[in-house]
C-alpha cells in the first residue's frame, strides 16, 4: 500500500463521519477504515477520492 492509498482511506474514512456526525476519535477512524477495506481495493480507493473531490 502506498503513502496515497493510505492517506485516501483515512480521507474518505473522516468524511464518513464527518457526514454522519459521529465524534471522531481514533476507535472511530479505526472502525471505519477497517470497513472500507472490506469495500474498496487499493485501486478503488483511488478512485473514490477522486471522485469526492
Amino acid at each position: 500500500m502506498t503513502n496515497f492509498e493510505a492517506t485516501a482511506y483515512a480521507r474518505i474514512a473522516l468524511q464518513n463521519l464527518i457526514e454522519n456526525n459521529v465524534e471522531i476519535t481514533p476507535d472511530n477512524l479505526l472502525y471505519e477504515m477497517h470497513s472500507l477495506f472490506d469495500l474498496y481495493s487499493e485501486e478503488e480507493i483511488k478512485k473514490e477520492v477522486i471522485k469526492r473531490l
